[in-house]
C-alpha cells in the first residue's frame, strides 16, 4: 500500500486553512529557518503533499502524507528529546508510514548528539539545500561578484523607463498569474514533475490569497506585468520567496524584481531564504550567483533497527 492511501496516523489531522489561527504562530516561534516550516508552504502545496499535524507535548509534528515525509518544528529552545521522537516514529510505523524525520537542522544534532544512539543522521541529498542571503546585501548588490546584477537592473531600467512596481493584490493577482501559465504553456511536454506540482500550488494560491500570510511584488513594463514574486514569514527576521516568475524576453527584469523583494522587506527580515534548487542545473547557477549567505543543510533521522 502506498503512503498516499494511509490515512492520518492517530493523533494526526489533516492540514486545513482554518488551522492557521494556531499553527502560524507557533511555525514563527519555533526558530526553525528552513522554508518547508512556513504555513504559506504547508497549505500551498497541501494538494500535492496531503499534510497531517499533532502537537505532542510543545512540540510541532508535520507528517507529509504523499512522501512519508516526517518533521518537526521545537516548541523551545532544546527541541524534543530523542526518546520523545523514537515514541512519534513508533507511532508513524503502526500507521505504515517510515518514521524517519526529515528537514532536521545541524543545531538540534550538535544540542541533542544521543539521538544517534536510536537514529541516524545522514545529510540529505544537497537538492534540499536552501540558499540563505543576507536582505541588505541583495538590496545593496555591492562588490564584484553582484557587478552584473546591478548592470542587468540599470539596463532593464534604461529599457524600460516607466516600469512600475506594485503590490500583489487581488487586482493584479491574475495578470501576475498569467506569467507562470505562459511560462509552463512554453515548456516541452510532458512537463516536469516539479512544474505540475508548482501550478498546483499556484492555484491553491489564486483560490485562497487574502486567507493566506503572503506578500508580493508585480512588475509591470509598457503596461504589462513582466515578472511578480510572492514571499511570506519563516521567523521573525527570515521570510521566504514560494514564487518568482519573469517573462525572461525583458531583459533585466528577473533581477530587477529580486532586488525590489529585498527592498521591500529591508527593516522587516534580516534573511531571505530563496528555497532549493531541486537539482535542476540553470536554477542552481541563478541561485548561486546571488552569493548566498549560506546554504541551510538539511538531515535526515534513520531509525536505527
Amino acid at each position: 500500500m502506498s503512503s498516499y492511501e494511509l490515512q492520518p496516523p492517530e493523533g494526526f489531522r489533516r492540514l486545513a486553512l482554518e488551522d492557521r489561527a494556531v499553527l502560524e504562530p507557533f511555525l514563527l516561534a519555533s526558530g526553525r529557518q528552513s522554508c518547508e516550516f512556513a504555513f504559506s508552504n504547508l497549505f500551498l502545496w497541501s494538494g500535492t503533499y496531503r499534510p497531517d499535524w499533532c502537537f505532542i507535548g510543545s512540540h510541532l509534528y508535520l507528517l507529509l502524507e504523499t512522501e512519508d515525509i516526517l518533521m518537526f518544528a521545537p516548541g523551545g529552545a532544546r527541541g524534543p528529546e530523542p526518546d520523545e521522537l523514537l515514541a512519534v516514529s513508533d507511532r508513524l510505523i503502526r500507521a505504515g508510514y517510515g518514521g524517519s524525520f526529515d528537514h532536521v537542522d545541524q543545531e538540534y544534532l550538535k544540542t541533542h548528539p544521543d539521538v544517534g544512539t536510536r537514529f541516524s543522521a545522514e545529510r540529505m541529498d544537497d537538492r534540499y539545500d536552501e540558499y540563505i542571503y543576507c536582505v541588505d546585501a541583495l538590496v545593496g548588490l555591492h562588490g564584484r561578484l553582484l557587478a552584473k546584477k546591478r548592470n542587468l537592473i540599470a539596463q532593464f531600467c534604461e529599457d524600460y523607463p516607466n516600469a512600475a512596481l506594485e503590490p500583489l493584490s487581488r487586482a493584479n493577482l491574475d495578470e501576475a498569474l498569467a506569467v507562470q501559465r505562459d511560462w509552463l504553456a512554453a515548456q516541452d511536454r510532458p512537463v516536469s514533475i516539479e512544474a505540475a506540482h508548482e501550478a498546483a500550488a499556484i492555484g491553491m494560491l489564486a483560490e485562497h490569497f487574502e486567507a493566506l500570510p503572503v506578500e508580493g511584488l508585480v512588475l509591470r513594463a509598457g503596461g504589462r506585468v513582466v515578472s511578480f514574486a510572492v514571499y511570506s514569514p519563516v521567523s521573525p527576521d527570515l521570510w521566504t520567496v514560494h514564487f518568482e516568475k519573469t517573462r525572461y524576453e525583458y531583459k533585466g527584469a528577473s533581477q530587477y524584481i529580486t532586488h525590489s523583494t529585498a527592498a521591500a522587506l529591508q527593516g522587516r527580515a534580516r534573511l531571505l531564504n530563496r528555497e532549493q534548487d531541486l537539482g535542476i542545473p540553470g536554477l542552481r547557477q541563478a541561485k548561486k550567483s546571488y552569493d548566498p549567505l549560506f546554504m541551510l543543510q538539511n538531515y535526515k533521522l534513520v531509525r536505527r533497527t
